[in-house]
């Protein structure tokens, strides 16, 4: 059984809810599609999206969750950009 894994760096500062989505979407399509390994048609079983956000520290950048807003409209007063 095969899995893959993709690693982003989503940054809270420019285009968080787009690039977010994108790179969730990305993952999903993954199950989708065949690759080849060794010369052998290989479909992944699952696939996992590992990013910033997976720590504590980088999640806590994030402002209004749950809010109606999209974060990247939210005022920035904890963000360091």
């Amino acid at each position: 059984m095969h899995f893959g894994i993709e690693v982003k760096f989503l940054d809270p500062c420019n285009g968080f809810s787009s690039r977010a989505a994108r790179a969730l979407w990305q993952t999903v399509s993954y199950t989708d599609s065949e690759f080849d390994l060794a010369g052998r048609p290989v479909r992944l079983k699952y696939a996992l999206l590992f990013s910033n956000l997976s720590f504590e520290q980088e999640r806590s950048l994030l402002e209004n969750l749950g809010s109606t807003r999209e974060n990247d409209l939210a005022p920035r007063n904890r963000l360091p950009c």
